[in-house]
């Protein structure tokens, strides 16, 4: 059983939290009697097992289907455990988020020699419609069922699993769940667990070498040869949102975002900031682009751009073609030369140099509100340069909307609308 110690011990340290708003936790502990919710749940033979403390609970899927957790899935043939609930606005959608990684590199094998259970710990109001509709947010994954059950039984049934937090007041607040990833294999009796936020090759090693081996052999094991996958450490993921809130002094933010390609759909979601970003530059109901990390530890936004109110146009008229022009010479070109070419007078003394404006392939990925708000807040509101001065006290938003069209006027090859 000193596996089953080592589980509790990781998920005692793993536990993350998702609160955003500090509350007197103490008065949401809820009594629970686990000895009377034992005894009115069907009695189980003891094996001499991990598994004997599984309680035998009743959970239903995002489908409509029940099962009971021992005989129907722990039986069943090797799972991965992980618990959630659809309101959680931090931990939640990252580890959804890299177990649908987790599932791509497993492929076909989900469903048919391993199965992912995603259990919600607030059922009183996860709905059956709502788990479906997380799931189906998440990419609709064959082979992983979203889970409800009575709510005093899933409390038991996380304590058996060593997915709990010895500070009772911490243990009771559901957004302070481990962000814990439990699997195992009842014929072998092989158990373990990681954060669910590991990387994709050690989850999927691990999970081969403690739940996949051993098999029986009428069941084919997934080749152990891991899938070349992008584990995505420094990818940048973009998209855009509505500042919901901002706390400069846990560098987080909440928000309202769209969809973000290739990592979760779109949600309220609380993120970590990097340092480099200035938090009291960024006001509540404000739309914004921004550049989200996956870590070990969680997201984290290292890019965030105010988007410009009020302007719908990427590409301005050539009006402020010209009007950005004068202002440019007056303003830029001692920097980046009068052609945007980063060869201005002044461009000798200044580490690092001036970005070079006419470079359409560094300037044509960047988006109007990243310009807009590099020139009226400078370099240190988007974590660059603080040497590139904010002109937003001298300027009006016209002005710098004419600097960013002059600019992209400079721009070779020339900049365009992406279809």
């Amino acid at each position: 059983m000193w596996l089953w110690a080592v589980i509790v011990f990781i998920a005692v340290i793993a536990i993350a939290g998702c609160s955003v708003v500090e509350e007197d936790r103490a008065e949401s502990i809820r009594p629970i009697d686990y000895a009377a919710i034992k005894a009115r749940l069907p009695p189980r033979e003891s094996r001499g097992k991990v598994s004997d403390a599984f309680p035998n609970v009743s959970l239903t899927d995002q489908y409509g289907r029940t099962y009971r957790f021992f005989d129907d899935l722990v039986k069943e043939g090797p799972i991965v455990v992980n618990f959630m609930f659809t309101e959680c606005a931090l931990v939640c959608p990252g580890t959804t988020s890299n177990l649908a990684r987790l599932h791509a590199a497993f492929g076909d094998a989900v469903g048919k020699d391993i199965t992912f259970l995603s259990i919600s710990l607030d059922p009183e109001n996860d709905s059956q419609e709502d788990l479906h509709s997380y799931w189906k947010a998440f990419g609709s994954h064959e082979g992983w069922l979203y889970l409800r059950g009575d709510f005093e039984e899933t409390e038991l049934l996380r304590r058996s699993m060593g997915v709990y937090d010895l500070d009772p007041v911490v243990d009771a607040d559901k957004t302070q769940h481990a962000g814990l990833l439990t699997f195992g294999n009842d014929a072998t009796d092989r158990w373990a667990a990681l954060p669910a936020l590991s990387s994709i090759h050690d989850l999927k090693a691990t999970i081969i070498r403690f739940a996949l081996a051993g098999r029986l052999a009428s069941r084919r094991r997934p080749d152990s040869t891991l899938v070349e996958i992008d584990d995505t450490q420094g990818k940048i993921y973009r998209s855009s949102g509505l500042i919901q809130s901002v706390d400069e002094k846990r560098r987080e933010i909440i928000l309202e975002h769209e969809a973000v390609p290739g990592l979760m759909p779109s949600m309220t979601m609380t993120f970590a900031v990097a340092q480099e970003i200035a938090l009291d530059r960024f006001p509540v109901d404000r739309w914004v682009d921004f550049g989200l990390v996956n870590e070990a530890t969680g997201f984290r936004v290292v890019e965030m751009v105010l988007q410009v109110e009020d302007t719908n146009s990427r590409i301005p008229p050539s009006a402020l073609v010209a009007a950005g022009q004068s202002d440019y010479a007056l303003y830029c070109a001692s920097c980046h030369g009068p052609g945007g070419d980063g060869d201005g007078p002044m461009a000798g003394s200044l580490k690092p140099k001036p970005a070079k404006h006419s470079n359409g392939e560094y300037m044509n990925p960047l988006t109007d509100e990243y310009l807009f708000q590099v020139v009226h807040e400078g370099g240190a509101s988007v974590g660059k340069s603080p040497m590139m001065a904010g002109w937003g006290g001298t300027l009006s938003d016209e002005q710098v909307l004419g600097l960013v069209a002059f600019m992209r006027s400079l721009a070779e090859p020339p900049y365009a609308v992406s279809p």
